[in-house]
């Protein structure tokens, strides 16, 4: 008889430490839950930043495009606003040149915004001087 109550304490004990109680699985549960959420939280931002930062990577190019258009015309930068579109990486780009003149009269100061639609804040803006003189020094 002995024997049989020693079998049946260690059955019982055995039982109890076997698996996980039903609290601490919804525990782990909600650890899990929690980590996934941010998980996917970041994955989202990690590519709205992306976008952003192709968008305006493109609309620099646009900016520095114009820069480099003004400084290979042979002749002077006129002071005024010009505004106009480019076709770049897919798709049209709307850029505003604002040219003034600086205390040096042979530098101009161009002023470029670039965005995705008139109406569209600015993706870019580039401030650029630009040797203007016409004549040989």
């Amino acid at each position: 008889m002995r024997s049989a109550s020693r079998n049946s304490e260690p059955r019982a004990s055995r039982a109890r430490c076997a698996g996980f109680t039903l609290l601490e699985v919804l525990v782990a549960l909600a650890i899990v839950a929690t980590a996934l959420g941010a998980l996917v939280y970041a994955g989202g931002t990690f590519t709205g930043s992306a976008a952003d930062l192709r968008e305006r990577t493109f609309a620099h190019w646009v900016a520095m495009n114009q820069t480099a258009l003004a400084q290979a015309r042979s002749e002077a930068v006129e002071t005024g606003t010009s505004a106009g579109r480019e076709f770049l990486a897919g798709r049209d780009w709307h850029w505003r040149m604002d040219v003034s003149t600086t205390d040096d009269p042979q530098v101009r100061r161009m002023e470029i915004e670039v965005r995705t639609s008139p109406a569209a804040a600015p993706a870019s803006r580039l401030t650029a001087y630009l040797y203007a003189a016409t004549g040989s020094l």
